[in-house]
């Protein structure tokens, strides 16, 4: 579990600079800003938590919550340029999944506080059943493509009557 925290320690860290070296590359300085003013103080309480105490429960749960939000932020601003790329669709269902994911660490770090571990049995069915739909609803909602829309129906039926 340790080696994990640290591999989310990492991927926050390297989130960070990599959300505002593109943004002031790119000319957002006010994006740059908001990357230092909202997600960072997130990651940077997860990781001085981890840093001082890095046996405690709760520790993680709070690591997971600031990496997942500077993941989420440097992921928002890396996505428009793969676009054109073929497996594009890939990184956006890799970036939900993480912003399921960090959904699922906050609710995970507020709901177990201070203790960071389930004590009781409502807790666990709560986060266990958080984590199935984090995990299902991706999927469900990648199935939503393959139902016909009435919308394009009538659009083609308009087009092949005129």
């Amino acid at each position: 579990m340790r080696a994990f925290r640290v591999v989310l320690a990492v991927v926050g860290a390297c989130a960070v600079v990599l959300a505002v070296a593109v943004n002031l590359a790119s000319g957002h300085y006010t994006d740059a800003g908001w990357v230092l003013v909202v997600p960072l103080p997130f990651y940077a309480v997860g990781l001085f938590a981890y840093l001082h105490r890095p046996g405690h429960p709760a520790v993680g749960w709070m690591l997971a919550a600031g990496a997942g939000t500077v993941v989420g932020f440097a992921g928002d601003r890396l996505m428009p340029a793969a676009a054109n790329w073929p497996a594009a669709w890939m990184l956006v269902m890799l970036g939900q999944w993480v912003g399921y994911a960090t959904v699922l660490a906050g609710a995970g770090f507020i709901g177990l506080f201070p203790a960071g571990r389930v004590d009781r049995q409502h807790e666990r069915w709560v986060l266990g059943v958080a984590a199935v739909l984090a995990a299902l609803l991706r999927c469900r909602v990648r199935n939503l493509r393959r139902i016909p829309s009435p919308i394009r129906r009538r659009r083609r039926s308009a087009a092949r009557s005129s």
